[in-house]
């Protein structure tokens, strides 16, 4: 009987993803893509984006605390601060990522203009 449950939650989770998940993030991409400047920065924006949404499947459970009594029997701790140290992971993401465009930028206009220049 439990096989039977995960077939049909693995189905239910394929359905879901292929009909509203892909579709979702398709268009976010792609609006990122059109709305952005630089080709360059797009990935400095799906990274952390990516990141994120990984870590928020991590967390997932203790944000909306599930098993709330077992982790506080277990740990002695409440699962408030789940959501707090998420956005903060995640924030860092973004930050750590926008400083890496930052520093980056200005070495690969750099090293464009000195390949223009020995090309003439």
């Amino acid at each position: 009987m439990i096989t039977l449950g995960m077939l049909v939650w693995f189905a239910a989770a394929t359905v879901a993803h292929d009909l509203l998940l892909f579709p979702l993030y398709t268009a976010a991409d792609r609006f990122l893509v059109r709305s952005l400047a630089s080709r360059r920065a797009v990935n400095y924006v799906r990274v952390p984006a990516l990141a994120s949404g990984l870590t928020f499947l991590l967390f997932l459970p203790g944000i909306i605390r599930q098993g709330a009594d077992t982790h506080l029997a277990a740990t002695g701790l409440d699962q408030q601060p789940f959501l707090t140290r998420w956005l903060a992971l995640c924030t860092a993401f973004f930050v750590v990522s926008a400083l890496t465009l930052a520093v980056r930028t200005p070495t690969a206009r750099r090293k464009a203009r000195a390949r223009t220049n020995q090309r003439r």
